[in-house]
């Protein structure tokens, strides 16, 4: 019932602002005819919001904690509102008497409308939970002047110090952060200073000390296996010569696993040296997720995925309609596989098989399950648009490693989960199904060390070609990665590296689930 109530909320926004947008248009003067005009495409606005909303599931999201993600799927939902109205209405009357400028004001009404209603929920809910108070005692005077210091600047920590203001009432008292470096000192997260970095940390608290601030707990918001060899001391220095407690807050939540470097806690000699081919040290990790050209990639992806939305709106809606009919409902199909950090993630295609069970139960063969519009969409990779979405939403990147199952994820292989996986990889252009899955895995940890411009262009060159000629394997491709691995290998282990067979790393593989990010 709340989630009719919250599609209704939403179709109303979309009525109030095709209506502003057209009085936008004519400077708030009252036009008989351009109403008169603008109703038809009204109605299949209204028509499109129905379908659009539900689709896109928005009338199931709590609009009070809406994060930027649910803000971009809104921009991409309010554009396929915008273009299935104006599909709409031109096969009606050709779009007569609606002034072409509309469908764009429509857009931005719309989406500041549905995002500005979603920004105030969470507006009005944290103003009426109030500011935390401190506990005092009868006399006025505070009970509390035990302080905590934060290291680790990421996602983690501003979920911390969210739920310390809403659930806190004053308690931890947060003195200040720490970064991993100096280049924040001075900033503010959440209106706490960042004041200094982790080296300087004893120093810091000796600082504070002389303000009358005593610091007797230390919360550590990142990963314990992506801390440097000295961190790691100093915090243990402090909690074992003082009273400072030390949390390591991914520990305490269960989300460290221990897999930060792909190895297991069963090692395993004889396979040592062959997992280690495909394993990235922690500081070529840090080094890696801090490259300057994640963020244009990550625009590109934004940019490009809403373009695409919005142009292939109509094609999205003929597939699903026609996969409804010949292969039935639901039309999607999702798998769970590690993303970026190894954070698991829905990664969505059209269907493209019948059930796998008749109605009486039983198991059928893959041949009664195939479908000649699924073979015709999988070979075109029409299959794969549904993707876009989670494109859109950072979960996915039109470039990068394919994601894979769980299982088919390799341990040693944690690399590849440095970013995060695409619609197309340098793996696929050089081989794709051809390939072993270890020649797979060096070609996807090649291009994380690679990644640029250009070799994005030339991957998005080549997949035009697969897919008009097929797979062809590259062998050039594959030695050359193999060889950068083996260039990039503790020296000491360099000679048993090369002489290992490469095709011998599947023997190495074995189920991962990476929860902990490895790009803080």
């Amino acid at each position: 019932m709340k989630s009719f109530k919250f599609l209704i909320l939403d179709v109303l926004l979309v009525v109030a602002g095709t209506l502003f947008a057209q009085a936008l248009r004519d400077n708030f003067e009252v036009v008989p005819a351009n109403i008169i005009g603008v109703i038809p495409y009204l109605l299949a606005s209204i028509l499109s919001a129905f379908a659009v909303v539900l689709g896109f599931r928005l009338n199931r999201t709590v609009w009070r904690f809406s994060t930027m993600r649910d803000y971009l799927m809104i921009a991409a939902a309010a554009a396929m509102i915008v273009v299935t109205a104006v599909l709409l209405t031109f096969s009606f009357n050709r779009l007569e008497g609606l002034a072409r400028s509309i469908p764009f004001l429509q857009f931005l009404t719309i989406l500041v409308m549905m995002v500005g209603a979603r920004v105030y929920s969470r507006i009005h809910y944290s103003a009426r939970r109030g500011v935390a108070k401190q506990f005092t005692a009868d006399d006025g005077q505070v009970l509390e002047t035990e302080s905590t210091i934060i290291v680790g600047l990421n996602r983690l920590t501003e979920l911390y110090l969210q739920a310390a203001h809403e659930f806190g009432h004053g308690k931890p008292r947060i003195a200040g952060l720490i970064g991993r470096t100096g280049s924040h000192t001075g900033r503010l997260m959440h209106r706490y200073p960042v004041l200094g970095e982790t080296e300087q940390l004893p120093a810091i608290i000796q600082q504070l000390r002389l303000h009358g601030v005593a610091v007797t707990r230390i919360v550590v918001t990142l990963p314990p296996n992506t801390l440097s060899s000295p961190t790691r001391g100093l915090l243990r220095d402090l909690e074992s010569t003082s009273d400072i407690e030390v949390n390591y807050l991914t520990m305490s939540l269960g989300l460290e696993t221990g897999c930060g470097d792909g190895t297991s806690g069963a090692a395993d000699p004889e396979n040592d040296a062959k997992v280690l081919q495909l394993q990235v040290s922690p500081a070529e990790r840090v080094a890696l997720s801090e490259r300057s050209y994640w963020p244009m990639k990550r625009f590109v992806d934004v940019t490009g995925s809403i373009i695409l939305l919005v142009l292939l709106a109509p094609a999205i809606v003929v597939t699903a309609l026609l996969v409804a009919i010949d292969i039935g409902r639901p039309v999607l199909f999702w798998q769970q596989r590690p993303g970026l950090g190894g954070r698991a993630f829905r990664v969505y295609k059209f269907r493209t098989m019948r059930p796998a069970f008749d109605t009486d139960g039983r198991a059928l063969p893959d041949n009664e399950r195939a479908s000649r519009l699924g073979s015709f969409l999988r070979r075109c990779r029409l299959d794969e648009l549904p993707q876009l979405f989670n494109i859109l939403v950072g979960e996915m990147s039109f470039i990068g490693p394919r994601p894979l199952l769980p299982v088919d994820q390799p341990m040693g292989a944690s690399g590849r989960l440095l970013v995060r996986p695409g619609l197309t990889g340098w793996a696929q252009v050089k081989g794709g199904r051809t390939l072993s899955p270890a020649d797979k895995v060096a070609l996807d940890v090649w291009y994380v060390r690679n990644a640029s411009l250009a070799v994005d262009a030339e991957i998005v060159w080549r997949t035009i070609l697969m897919v008009l000629g097929g797979d062809r394997e590259d062998p050039n491709a594959v030695r050359q990665a193999w060889a950068d691995i083996a260039q990039r290998a503790p020296a000491a282990r360099v000679d048993s590296i090369v002489t290992a067979d490469r095709n011998d790393v599947q023997a190495a593989a074995a189920p991962v689930d990476c929860r902990t990010s490895l790009a803080s």
